[in-house]
């Protein structure tokens, strides 16, 4: 009897400290990604004024410059990824600067403009994000990162890689669906964004094959 009432202790003693554990890590992990979540919030916004080939204030220039034109849902922030390193002489020394880029991996929902696979997750690279060092965020003028599980029309352009570049104004916009099934601007939903498709402004530039083809 009393074997009996010491391996059940000791059960009861594991039990409890899986549980600890278990609870730990999931306080810890619920810090973790409130800190990631949040953290952009805290940060200030470096705005790039951007000469482009387009008028990028008119959706559809912006759609006839692009690859593909489609509603995703953001499935996963990545990372962010640092490109054309730059070595620049400032009073405290020398330094290096370059480029933030954000991937994001896209649930694509519905194709408007060319065909990625639906239903499925595509990766893609936003122009923008965080600075090196951490202390702000680099990106257009009336452009913006992209929001975890939220839902954008996304105008993208096919690199030399074939991988999907998403930048400057416009190129991603909050999307909501209307009850006829079709998704307008989050922020002005007179017109659909198929409409913008259908009256796209075609643009003459090389093209590349994409990795989605």
């Amino acid at each position: 009897m009393k074997r009996n009432s010491k391996t059940a202790a000791k059960m009861m003693s594991i039990a409890v400290v899986l549980f600890l554990c278990i609870a730990g890590f999931l306080v810890l992990t619920l810090i973790q990604d409130r800190k990631s979540a949040n953290v952009a919030d805290t940060l200030s916004l470096q705005r790039l004024h951007g000469d482009f080939a387009i008028n990028t204030d008119d959706l559809r220039e912006v759609v006839g410059f692009s690859d593909y034109f489609f509603i995703a849902k953001v499935a996963e922030v990545m990372d962010t990824e640092y490109r054309n390193p730059k070595v620049i002489e400032s009073e405290n020394g020398t330094r290096t600067v370059s480029t933030p880029y954000t991937n994001y991996r896209l649930t694509v929902v519905q194709n408007i403009k060319g065909d990625l696979p639906a239903d499925s997750l595509v990766a893609a690279a936003k122009f923008g994000g965080v600075s090196s060092d951490g202390s702000f965020i680099t990106i257009f003028e009336e452009d913006e990162l992209m929001d975890l599980g939220q839902y954008y029309a996304i105008a993208a352009c096919v690199q030399e890689d074939g991988s999907l570049l998403i930048s400057g104004p416009n190129s991603n916009r909050k999307t909501n669906q209307g009850e006829n099934g079709e998704w307008y601007p989050e922020d002005n939903g007179d017109l659909p964004f198929s409409w913008y498709y259908a009256q796209e402004v075609p643009y003459e530039r090389e093209r590349f094959a994409s990795m989605y083809d």
